[in-house]
């Protein structure tokens, strides 16, 4: 899929390069990583707004104290959507096309059963949801430590080498999803603390990624770190389903908008926000400028 990536990084970059200024959360790491997954699954791009939709309500179900307006709002939303992929598959049902919406309908399980109606719901909609999520999630935040220090961005331009590296660090400095939930088989004792068998626990692997035994001057964003890929961001063991694509598109999107808009810089002053969410570490907006009359940022 890379030169597809490669096609609608430069057709995003396209719709705003001659403005002068952009939001790259809302035009670029946001609709990038999305765009190639519609695609892949084989779901409409003109969906792509309520899908999104869709990803922002599902990831605030799970933050306490939203409120109850939220609350009914993201769950609404989640109905419609559950309807949505009901219809997709019945559409895929009668009809296959050449997507992988339509390999999970024909695959079966073990060479016997195919999958039922619940488990192709759910894998559409984890698909979906992690499949650009995240990347969306890695490219903000890597994106924004590499302008907000005018040197790791003259870096990467000046050896286009370094892009993978900034992206592994990017994935260690700020997991793009900071921990899972997981429950324990036994008891266990870690650090003289005693966690029964059966407890509910939230492994923060995002905090693991700053451990100083395993990275030295963890909270500093190094484009020359020795054992960089070496952090926790896209699991251990039985890995990351969809690392080699993150990865895949966050080069090119750095590396397109290096290439095209070698000048660009933050936005003097901005608030930063994020969702509020335990789980994901999610940029809403990142306000660049580039051309002669912009100052250079901070």
């Amino acid at each position: 899929m890379e030169a597809r990536i490669h096609a609608i990084a430069h057709e995003l970059i396209d719709q705003f390069i001659d403005t002068g200024h952009a939001d790259l959360v809302r035009q670029y790491t946001a609709p990038l990583p999305q765009r190639v997954l519609l695609e892949f699954l084989g779901l409409p791009v003109e969906d792509a707004a309520f899908i999104k939709q869709w990803c922002t309500d599902h990831m605030l179900l799970s933050v306490p104290g939203i409120g109850a307006a939220q609350q009914l709002q993201s769950a609404q939303t989640e109905v419609a959507f559950s309807h949505y992929v009901e219809a997709l598959i019945a559409a895929r049902q009668r009809q296959p096309q050449e997507d992988v919406l339509s390999a999970l309908i024909t695959a079966r399980v073990e060479g016997e059963r195919p999958l039922d109606e619940g488990e192709l719901h759910a894998l559409v909609e984890q698909l979906l949801f992690a499949g650009h999520e995240t990347t969306t999630n890695l490219l903000g935040t890597t994106l924004f430590h590499l302008l907000h220090d005018a040197t790791l961005w003259h870096a990467v331009h000046a050896d286009p080498r370094l892009i993978g590296p900034a992206v592994e660090e990017g994935l260690r400095y700020e997991a793009p999803v900071q921990g899972m939930f997981r429950t324990t088989t036994e008891a266990v004792e870690l650090s003289g603390v005693t966690i029964p068998a059966g407890a509910r626990v939230f492994v923060v692997f995002g905090a693991a990624n700053h451990d100083a035994q395993m990275f030295a001057a963890p909270e500093r964003f190094d484009l020359q770190r020795p054992q960089a890929d070496q952090h926790l961001a896209l699991g251990h063991g039985i890995y990351c389903l969809g690392a080699p694509l993150a990865r895949l598109e966050a080069r090119i999107a750095i590396a397109m908008l290096v290439q095209r808009l070698p000048e660009v810089h933050l936005v003097p002053a901005q608030t930063l926000t994020y969702l509020p969410s335990l789980l994901n570490r999610a940029l809403q907006h990142l306000q660049v400028r580039w051309g002669a009359s912009s100052p250079p940022c901070c």
